[in-house]
This record gives structure tokens, sequence and C-alpha cells, in this order.
């Protein structure tokens, strides 16, 4: 069943307006509850949407990055992966060099999403 939702959204890169997952993620120790998953939504590539200062603008959202949340199961049931151990790790490719040369090396601070993440 489709929920009808009126948005204000705003882009500049970013798609301003949705719920931040990944904010109530990280305040809820990136485990996805069932109250954070009831936050999420979708928005189908192709969504034509109205701009709300001039109705005679239309826009088509087309999603450039998707990310999967993982909700953890206690009880996977009846779940075969006997198709893994079909796999064969020999046919994977080996690491061939790109000839960029040297990772340079960083000092300082480092930052994503504003939270510290390495000194």
């Amino acid at each position: 069943m489709r929920e009808r939702r009126s948005l204000s959204l705003q882009y500049d890169g970013w798609m301003h307006g949705l719920p931040d997952l990944f904010h109530e993620l990280f305040k809820n120790g990136h485990v996805m509850t069932d109250e954070i998953s009831d936050k999420i939504i979708n928005i189908p590539a192709g969504t034509q949407v109205t701009d709300a200062e001039d109705a005679t603008k239309s826009y088509l959202i087309k999603p450039l990055e998707v990310s999967q949340f993982l909700d953890v199961v206690s009880d996977p049931g009846t779940l075969d992966i006997s198709v893994a151990d079909a796999i064969d790790l020999n046919t994977v490719p080996v690491f061939v060099e790109h000839n960029m040369g040297d990772m340079p090396e960083t000092t300082g601070v480092k930052y994503s999403e504003g939270i510290l993440v390495e000194e």
C-alpha cells in the first residue's frame, strides 16, 4: 500500500527534507529498529515533484546513490545457503596494479559527516 505524503524538499547536491536515517542509526549504535525503518521514505526514480514557489516548474527524481540497511534477524528460518558451497574462489580475478603510485601520506584530523574518525 502506498502512503501519500507531502514533503518540503530542497536539493543542493544533497536531497534535504527527508528523515536523516544515518543520524538515527548513529544515535542507536547503528542498529536498525522498526521505529527507524518506519521513517524510511523511498522516492522511486521518475517521481514528478512540483516546485512550491512556482507550480509551473516540475522536476523528476533520479536517485544517484542508494543505501541498503540490513536488519538483524534472530531466526533466518529455512534459509538455504548451499549454493554458496559451489562458489569457486579461484575464479576471483587477481589484483592488477593501478599504476597510480604510492598512497599519499596524510596528517591532521579527518572527519566524515562532521564526526571525527581519525587523528
